[in-house]
C-alpha cells in the first residue's frame, strides 16, 4: 500500500556532516557576494541578486542534506556541476588572471560532489524517509449504496 524503508537512525555520517558544512559554506559565500555586488556602485544589480538567490537555494539544499533527503542530494550534485562549469569559466577569464575565489568556489564543488558519491553517503540518503500520500476519504454518493 505505502512505500516503506527502514527508520534512518539519528546518526548522520561525518562524511555527509562534511557536505552540509562544505554546502552551507558556499551558500554563506554566494549570499556575501551577492550583497558585496549589490553594495558596489558600478556593479549590475542583476549579479547580486543571482548570487542572493543562488545562496539562498544553496542553504536549503544543506538544510535538506542534513535532513537526508534524496532530493536534496540530487540538487546538490546538479548545483555543484553547475557551479564548477561557471568556475571553470571565470577562472581564467580573457584577461588572462587566474581568480582566486573561482578557484576556491571549483575546488570545493568537486569535494562535495566526491563527498556525495562515496557509500557511506548513498546509504544515508536511501535511508531517508518516505512521507505516503494521505489517502482520500470515500465521499457518500446521495442514492447510491
Amino acid at each position: 500500500m505505502f512505500e516503506t524503508r527502514p527508520v534512518p537512525s539519528t546518526y548522520r555520517p561525518g562524511i555527509v556532516t562534511g557536505a552540509v558544512i562544505l554546502v552551507a559554506a558556499g551558500g554563506l559565500g554566494a549570499l556575501a557576494a551577492g550583497i558585496a555586488a549589490l553594495t558596489v556602485v558600478n556593479a549590475a544589480a542583476s549579479v547580486g541578486m543571482l548570487f542572493l538567490l543562488w545562496g539562498a537555494a544553496f542553504l536549503g539544499v544543506a538544510h535538506g542534506l542534513s535532513a537526508g533527503r534524496e532530493w536534496a542530494r540530487t540538487t546538490a550534485a546538479a548545483m555543484s556541476v553547475v557551479e564548477l562549469l561557471a568556475c571553470v569559466f571565470l577562472a581564467v577569464r580573457t584577461d588572462g588572471l587566474v581568480h582566486d575565489g573561482a578557484m576556491v568556489a571549483g575546488t570545493l564543488s568537486v569535494a562535495v560532489l566526491a563527498i556525495l558519491c562515496t557509500p557511506q553517503a548513498g546509504a544515508f540518503f536511501q535511508m531517508s524517509p518516505v512521507t505516503p500520500a494521505v489517502p482520500r476519504p470515500l465521499v457518500a454518493t446521495p442514492g447510491v449504496r
